[in-house]
């Protein structure tokens, strides 16, 4: 049988675990992922690094476009690209990267 979620669970998950996240003077609680990253060249140079995902209440945070400079926990960082989460959309989820990458 599926688990269905209120809003207000969502609501509770992002007070509880949230982290400030700003786009220009737009600030609002989000969930951020951090997963080991190795980008692999067509020469075989990689890089190793870290990839940030944070997701946000759709809507709750305009601007959020590639290349738009974000504040994740006091990390500059710039959106790398954006799609909607879940099958309802509710949610806003972007990859970034530090900043001049």
């Amino acid at each position: 049988m599926p688990t269905y979620y209120r809003q207000s669970d969502f609501d509770e998950a992002m007070v509880e675990f949230g982290v400030s996240i700003t786009i220009g003077a737009n600030t609002v609680l989000g969930l951020v992922d951090r997963t080991p990253d190795e980008i692999l060249s067509g020469a075989g140079a990689h890089s190793v690094g870290t990839r940030v995902e944070v997701t946000v209440k759709t809507g709750a945070l305009p601007g959020i476009v590639p290349g738009a400079a974000v504040t994740v926990d006091g990390a500059a960082l710039k959106v790398r690209d954006v799609q909607l989460a879940g099958k309802d959309g509710a949610f806003t989820q972007f990859s970034c990267a530090t900043e001049g990458a």
